[in-house]
């Protein structure tokens, strides 16, 4: 068959460029004069016995398909722009859309549905039986069924994935628009979900160029455009709207949508939806507005807000020779304008008899809490530097404070739901999630020492001489040496980031020196509430005659999300 009498219909096979393609199935017409097709190919002269599956789709020539080849190559080789296999003109073709398969309903079929209507004036306009004329052809692949944005709309989604999808679409919009081309409408079939996602059908957008003059319909269209009006990048805000109203109510919005339309009472989600669907094009966002958007709303969804429930308890023990408790800790829980929050908690462990472990501990304690925060916008590596700060003037208070005295001193940091930490002695922080207990303190004694060295094992340590011998403390000299403060940026990652439930320790040695990490973390487990586990593991100390003074701070991770 020569291309003068080329007739397209299922069944039949042709020469497009270096492919043959044989015609499977008529898919549908979703952009004026622009038929769609799916077809098998293969490159001509080839035997390949299994061919590819393609999307032909045809129309006359300076229709939408030539719009979307100057758009094609205004976008350049955009990454979420399928590639095209085979682009022609040809004279004198007849489309035969009749099937025998099943067809997919058209724009207006949809938009009846989503209406409640049946709109027959439009019939005559998107089914044409047969078609003759000239026109043109372009082929790219065929969409994954299973993986197109049609198929995607019948699945159930929560806010966060419903926006992650919309924010790719609006991009793609945005992107268009900075090349004066405006979306109008959106043919969800030749969406494929991908990373990133795949736009094999453009034939909606329309240049900003050109002027339109009668009335444009489509499932995603804005309702001006019924009547015709120029294009505004408003309109493809609408466009994003809908398809974002699509996926959190499973229905499209009604064409009358700001007088009559239900939205979900979900902040945010609600005034995006509202103004953006409005039938007054003045109320709506610019692209660029509404992909910021989009954004921010998604960020405050993966970003929890984080309820911290925190338990504590502090004991003299029972020593003759312990009369005052050289433990002591504090706690700041700051709360910055908006949702973004600092827990701050320090433990010491004070030494040098009398009152002067007491005073150590106590200046340590008052010293580090007293440091003014930073604002919320630091990295977390100037959080870090911040957290060395602090110990160094915590050091130099203890110092300058207290002679022949010295202090452990433990602190974590959590920035929302990064945790980092400070150390030097050997006070403890643990991290227990679900049912492992982890260690993320690193112990200054000489017994961890002698065990790093492989000179002594586990079992030595228990009953070893220099076992509550400190290599690092503060008060020990007026200047830290680098490396001197153990902090979380020393470690292979440079925070913590925590889950919902999550518990933070900080305990003295005489916690941890009587109660195994393993028992600590059956009792964490056993207790429905966090001050019951804490007030448990005190009273296993007693029983156990603490020897030490004893100190257990506790903290866990709420998550409460925004929306």
């Amino acid at each position: 068959m020569t291309p003068a009498s080329l007739v397209i219909r299922e069944g039949i096979c042709f020469i497009l460029e270096e492919y043959c393609l044989e015609v499977i199935q008529y898919i549908g017409t979703f952009t004026p004069d622009v038929h769609s097709f799916k077809v098998n190919f293969f490159p001509s002269g080839s035997s390949f016995e299994y061919p590819q599956e393609g999307l032909l789709r045809v129309s006359s020539i300076g229709g939408g398909l030539q719009r979307e080849l100057t758009l094609r190559e205004a976008l350049g080789n955009y990454a979420m722009v399928a590639e095209l296999l085979a682009t022609q003109k040809v004279d004198a073709v007849e489309i035969n859309t009749s099937s025998s398969g099943e067809v997919s309903p058209t724009v207006e079929d949809q938009q009846a549905e989503a209406d409640g209507e049946v709109e027959d004036y439009l019939e005559e306009e998107f089914h044409p039986e047969v078609n003759v004329g000239d026109k043109l052809l372009l082929l790219t692949l065929f969409p994954t069924v299973e993986n197109n944005l049609e198929s995607y709309l019948d699945r159930t989604f929560s806010i966060q994935e419903s926006l992650s999808l919309t924010i790719q679409i609006c991009q793609f919009f945005c992107y268009a628009f900075h090349k004066r081309w405006c979306f109008i409408d959106l043919n969800t079939k030749f969406v494929e979900i991908n990373k990133p996602l795949k736009f094999y059908d453009l034939s909606t957008a329309y240049s900003l160029d050109e002027e339109t003059t009668s009335a444009l319909v489509g499932t995603y269209t804005a309702p001006e455009l019924q009547q015709g009006a120029a294009l505004d990048e408003r309109m493809s805000t609408y466009s994003v709207a809908a398809l974002l109203y699509q996926l959190l109510h499973q229905r499209l919005p009604h064409r009358d949508g700001f007088y009559n339309l239900y939205i979900e009472p979900v902040p945010l989600i609600y005034q995006l939806l509202k103004l953006s669907l409005s039938i007054s094009i003045e109320e709506r966002f610019c692209l660029t507005q509404l992909l910021s958007l989009l954004i921010t709303t998604r960020k405050l969804l993966q970003a929890p807000q984080i309820v911290w429930t925190i338990a504590t308890h502090s004991t003299i023990g029972l020593s003759t020779s312990r009369l005052q408790n050289e433990d002591n800790y504090g706690i700041k829980l700051h709360r910055f304008s908006g949702r973004e929050q600092v827990l701050f908690a320090v433990v010491a462990d004070g030494m040098g008899g009398m009152a002067m472990g007491e005073k150590a501990s106590q200046l340590a304690v008052t010293t580090i809490l007293g440091q003014n925060l930073l604002s919320p916008d630091k990295t977390v590596k100037e959080w870090d530097e911040w957290l060395k700060s602090a110990f160094v003037k915590a050091n130099r208070a203890v110092t300058e404070g207290v002679k022949n005295g010295g202090t452990t001193l433990s602190a974590i940091l959590a920035l929302n739901n990064q945790l980092l930490l400070g150390h030097v002695g050997d006070s403890r922080i643990y991290h227990l999630r679900g049912e492992e207990i982890k260690q993320l303190s690193r112990d200054h004694t000489m017994v961890a020492m002698l065990l790093a060295s492989g000179e002594i094992t586990e079992e030595d340590m228990l009953s070893h001489s220099d076992r509550n011998v400190l290599t690092r403390s503060l008060g020990d000299k007026l200047e830290l040496s680098e490396g001197y403060v153990q902090t979380i940026m020393q470690e292979t990652e440079p925070f913590i980031t925590l889950k919902d439930k999550d518990i933070i320790l900080l305990c003295s040695d005489g916690v941890w020196d009587l109660i195994p990490d393993g028992e600590m973390k059956e009792i964490f487990l056993s207790c429905s509430l966090l001050q019951d586990a804490v007030d448990l593991i005190a009273q296993k100390i007693l029983e156990r005659v603490a020897g030490d003074n004893a100190t257990l701070l506790a903290f866990q991770c709420n998550f409460k999300h925004y929306l």
